[in-house]
């Protein structure tokens, strides 16, 4: 024998409520899912420089710094840069407005004002190399290539100052496929810059899986480590 099942009028307001509301649930799902894929996207695929500044960088031992100053075409670092990196025994004798050097072999004083002379102790070094503004000191980068061996690059375009030890080797990878390099060591943030497969790059440090990079090219930003290869010395 069959029987049918009638439904009050009760139960099949609950039925078609239950089915709206199952619709609502899966439209605002959508909304959220293409919301999300959406900004994953394009963090993903948007472009964005190391340095979005109006001001020059310094990129030294895998860390970027404030920059200095031009004058006559020529780059004066902060002496607060150069002591916090490069050589934290630099002395600015402001009485005298003198830089104050000390080296292996001699002490330099570095005048802002044009005079050149020696004494027992140490050397003046001639003018226009050292200069103050706003009550901070700023040394040549050429002085400190020669007294510190260093190598200082300049990208223009990129508006960073590159300052190499070349006392220290630098740890060396090779790039195994075609990639971005990144500002954050993320898939989902966005990218600086592209390199080939076959590419050598500066290793600097570590983050998270991500090598944080200096290429041939002056790019710099994290490429994830398992699209380097270490290069044996």
């Amino acid at each position: 024998m069959n029987y049918v099942v009638y439904e009050s009028r009760k139960e099949r307001r609950i039925r078609k409520g239950e089915k709206k509301l199952k619709i609502l649930a899966i439209c605002v799902i959508f909304v959220i899912v293409a919301s999300l894929v959406n900004h994953l996207g394009n963090a993903y695929f948007a472009y964005s420089p190391v340095n979005s500044t109006n001001e020059t960088l310094v990129h030294y031992n895998g860390e970027l710094y404030e920059s200095g100053v031009y004058k006559d075409k020529e780059l004066y670092f902060p002496l607060k840069l150069i002591k916090n990196t490069i050589d934290p025994t630099i002395k600015w004798d402001k009485g005298k407005n003198v830089l104050i050097i000390t080296t292996s072999r001699k002490i330099l004083y570095i005048a802002s004002e044009s005079e050149e002379e020696s004494n027992d102790v140490g050397a003046y070094v001639t003018s226009q190399t050292f200069v103050e503004k706003n009550g901070e000191a700023f040394l040549v980068g050429s002085v400190l290539e020669e007294i510190y061996s260093l190598e200082i690059k300049e990208d223009k375009q990129g508006n960073i100052i590159f300052i190499h030890n070349t006392k220290n080797p630098l740890l060396r990878g090779k790039i195994v496929k075609n990639t971005v390099i990144r500002n954050e060591p993320s898939i989902w943030k966005p990218w600086s810059s592209k390199v080939e497969n076959g590419d050598e790059v500066n290793i600097f440090r570590e983050d998270k899986g991500w090598f944080w990079v200096e290429t041939d090219k002056n790019q710099l930003g994290y490429i994830h480590k398992k699209d380097i290869n270490i290069v044996a010395d």
